[in-house]
């Protein structure tokens, strides 16, 4: 049963603000949230919702790095995310 922890991220969508655009992209003249602007935006709505999150690295067969996500609430009840992989750029 997941409805403890719905709840909670219903309530994390109406109080998250957006986070703030500290950083330019000199290619395409554009501004971007880099991601301790996005940790800085999230954590203090995950806390107001009893909320917090894990993250790490993991590496897959392909030599892949990825990241892996879980979203944890207060009463154990949790959400966890598949890693998202980016191709090794150093293949020789």
């Amino acid at each position: 049963n997941l409805a403890i922890i719905a709840v909670a991220l219903v309530k994390f969508r109406e109080v998250v603000e957006a986070p703030k655009k500290n950083k330019v992209n000199p290619h395409l003249k554009s501004k971007y949230a880099d991601l301790q602007a996005l940790i800085d935006a999230i954590t203090p709505a995950l806390s107001k919702c009893k909320m917090t999150f894990l993250q790490d690295t993991v590496t897959n067969e392909k030599g892949e790095t990825g990241a892996w996500t879980m979203f944890l609430h207060e009463s154990g009840q949790y959400v966890e995310f598949n890693p998202v992989f980016i191709p090794n750029s150093n293949k020789n």
